[in-house]
C-alpha cells in the first residue's frame, strides 16, 4: 500500500499572528481547521509606467551624438596628446602622469615622463652683465632685490587656463584621430596663413580669466616685473611729457584766483592688448587714449576693462587694425588722430613689424605721423643681443632652439633672410614660447639698424637698457621702490617672486624711450611730412 502524505507544515493561527499574549492557549489539534490554512500572499500592484514628458527632450547643444557612452581619455591618448603639442614648455605634465598612474579608469598604460632640458646661461646679475658672469651674488641684498632663490614665491595653481587642450575634451568624436606614428611636423613653408593672422589668433584665442586667476599664473612673478618695467617708463618719460602738454600757457584756465592746468594730453597705445596699461595711463593726467590692437577678441576685454574703472579719468577709443602694414588713418576717422598725440607706446609688440622693411617702415610712419614734435616714443622689445649670442653657442647640426624652464626659442634658421638689396637685417624668424603666455612667431630687431630707420623718421634715440640694468638703476628712487612691493615684484620683506627661470627669462627684453625731433626729416617710404605732427 501506498505511504501516507506528509503532514502540513505548521502555521500559526490568524489571532497568533495579531495578538500576542502570554496566556495564549495552545492549539486543540496539531492539525489546524482547513480554514487555518496558510492564506495567499497578497503581491504588491506594479508601478505605474513613466508618464511621457509633454516636452520632448530634444536638445539643440548636445555636447555627444544621441546614444553615445562618454568614454574616458586613455594614458595613451593623453600623452600622445601631449607630445603633438607644439610648445615644447607644455610637455612637461608632471602632474598629469602623476594621476595616470593612481587612476584606474586610464588604464595600465605606463606613463612616460617629460622633462625640459635647461639651459643655463649662468643666471647673471643685473649688477654683471659680461656674459659668463655665473657667481650667484649674496643672499644679503637690499630690499626689492630680485636675485631670487630657486622657486621662492612662485605660485603654481591646483588648474589654470594653461591646462592642455586634450583635458577638455569630453568624447571620442572631440579627440584627434590617434596612430602608431609619430605626428607630423609643422609645416613652416609660406602656403600656410600670413604670420600677423597668426599672432592675431594666437591673441585672439587667450581668454580673460580674470585679476584673481592672474594671481596663480606660473610666470606670475615675471608678470609683474614686467609691469613695473612699464611703469617706469612711462614714470619717467611719458609723464613729463604730458606734464609739459598740460601747463602750455595756452592750456592753463583760472580757476578762482589761480591758473591751473587744463589736461589735453592724449597718448596712442599701438599694440594694446587687453588694455593691461589703462590703469597706468589713469594716473598720468591725461585727456584721450586711443588703443589700436590686432586681436579684436582683446580690443573687447579692453574695452570691458576701461567701461568698468569706477571713474574715468580720460575718454578712450579702441580699433582692430594691423598698424604694420596699413596708415592709420584707412581706419581710424580723423577725430580720432587729432590733435596729435603727446606720446606713442608699443609695449611688447614692436617686433612683429620687422618681418620685412616695409612693415618696419608703416610702424615707424604710423609712430610719427601723429605725435607732436617733442613727444616721446616708449616701448619695450625683445633683445637681439643675448638671443644671438645663445644661438651662436648652438653646434652645427643641432635645433636651433635653447630656454629653460619658462621660456623656449627656436630659430628657423642662424641668419636672415637676404633681400634684393642684399640686406639681412628683417625677416628673422624665431618660435618663442612663454608659459601661459606667448606661443607665436617672433622677428629679431637687429637694434643698430632700427636706430638708423628710425632717425629717418624724425625720432632720436634718448634711453635704451635692458631688463635687468632698468632694475639695478631705478629700485632706489622712493616711488619706483615702493611700485616693487605694491605691484607685487617684491614682499614686504623684499623677497622676490620670480624664480631664477624668470629672473633669466626677464632679461630678454629691453625698453627704450625715443624723441621726436623739431624739425622732422621727410618720412622716407610714405610720401608725408611729420613735421607738424599731422
Amino acid at each position: 500500500m501506498p505511504p501516507p502524505p506528509p503532514p502540513l507544515p505548521q502555521l500559526p493561527s490568524l489571532a497568533s499572528t495579531h495578538i500576542t499574549s502570554h496566556h495564549a492557549h495552545p492549539p486543540h489539534s496539531q492539525h489546524p481547521h482547513p480554514s487555518q490554512n496558510q492564506l495567499p500572499t497578497v503581491q504588491p500592484p506594479p508601478p505605474p509606467p513613466p508618464r511621457k514628458p509633454s516636452i520632448p527632450y530634444a536638445p539643440h547643444n548636445r555636447i555627444t551624438p544621441p546614444n553615445s557612452v562618454l568614454i574616458p581619455i586613455t594614458a595613451e591618448e593623453l600623452h600622445r596628446l601631449a607630445e603633438s603639442h607644439r610648445n615644447p614648455l607644455r610637455k612637461s605634465i608632471p602632474a598629469v602622469s602623476a594621476q595616470l598612474d593612481n587612476n584606474p579608469r586610464l588604464g595600465a598604460v605606463a606613463a612616460p615622463s617629460y622633462s625640459i632640458e635647461q639651459q643655463s646661461d649662468g643666471g647673471w646679475s643685473p649688477s654683471r652683465m659680461m656674459e659668463g658672469a655665473d657667481d650667484a651674488p649674496s643672499v644679503q641684498q637690499p630690499l626689492g632685490h630680485i636675485i631670487p632663490s630657486p622657486l621662492r614665491g612662485t605660485k603654481r595653481p591646483a588648474a589654470d587656463d594653461d591646462a592642455p587642450d586634450y583635458e577638455r575634451l569630453a568624447h571620442p568624436s572631440q579627440r584627434p584621430h590617434m596612430s602608431n606614428s609619430p605626428p607630423p611636423p609643422r609645416n613652416h613653408n609660406h602656403n600656410g596663413p600670413r604670420n600677423e593672422v597668426v599672432v592675431a589668433q594666437h591673441y585672439n584665442a587667450r581668454p580673460e580669466v580674470g585679476k584673481a586667476a592672474r594671481e596663480h599664473s606660473p610666470i606670475i612673478g615675471l608678470k609683474s616685473f614686467n609691469n613695473w618695467i612699464k611703469a617706469v617708463l612711462i614714470a619717467k618719460f611719458a609723464r613729463p611729457t604730458i606734464h609739459e602738454t598740460n601747463t602750455r600757457p595756452e592750456e592753463l584756465e583760472f580757476v578762482g584766483s589761480k591758473k591751473k592746468p587744463r589736461i589735453t594730453a592724449r597718448v596712442l597705445d599701438l599694440g594694446c592688448g587687453k588694455g593691461g596699461d589703462l590703469g597706468k595711463w589713469a594716473k598720468s593726467n591725461i585727456a584721450g587714449y586711443i588703443g589700436v590692437d590686432i586681436a579684436d577678441v582683446s580690443l573687447d576685454q579692453a574695452r570691458e576693462r576701461w567701461a568698468g574703472q569706477r571713474r574715468k579719468a580720460f575718454d578712450a577709443e579702441f580699433f582692430a587694425m594691423d598698424c604694420y602694414s596699413q596708415p592709420l588713418e584707412d581706419r581710424l576717422p580723423p577725430g580720432a588722430l587729432r590733435p596729435p598725440f603727446d606720446v606713442v607706446s608699443q609695449q611688447f609688440c614692436m617686433h612683429y613689424a620687422f618681418e620685412s622693411e616695409e612693415k618696419a617702415r608703416m610702424m615707424l610712419r604710423n609712430t610719427t605721423m601723429f605725435l607732436r614734435p617733442g613727444g616721446v616714443f616708449i616701448g619695450t622689445t625683445p633683445n637681439a643681443k643675448p638671443l644671438l649670442r645663445k644661438l651662436k653657442k648652438i653646434p652645427e647640426g643641432e635645433e636651433l632652439s635653447f630656454g629653460n624652464a619658462v621660456y623656449t626659442i627656436r630659430f628657423e634658421s642662424r641668419q636672415p633672410p637676404v633681400d634684393a638689396h642684399g640686406q639681412s637685417t628683417f625677416g628673422h624668424k624665431y618660435w618663442f614660447y612663454l608659459a601661459d603666455a606667448v606661443d607665436a612667431p617672433e622677428y629679431l630687431v637687429r637694434w643698430d639698424a632700427f636706430v638708423s630707420l628710425a632717425a629717418e623718421y624724425g625720432l632720436e634715440l634718448i634711453y635704451k637698457e635692458d631688463f635687468h640694468t632698468i632694475y639695478e638703476r631705478e629700485q632706489e628712487p622712493t616711488e619706483f621702490r615702493q611700485l616693487l612691493t605694491s605691484m607685487k615684484v617684491v614682499d614686504s620683506r623684499g623677497e622676490s617672486a620670480l624664480d631664477q627661470d624668470q629672473w633669466d627669462a626677464a632679461n630678454l627684453y629691453i625698453g627704450f624711450a625715443f624723441k621726436k625731433s623739431l624739425p622732422a626729416p621727410a618720412l622716407n617710404g610714405s610720401g608725408a611730412s611729420a613735421g607738424n605732427g599731422s
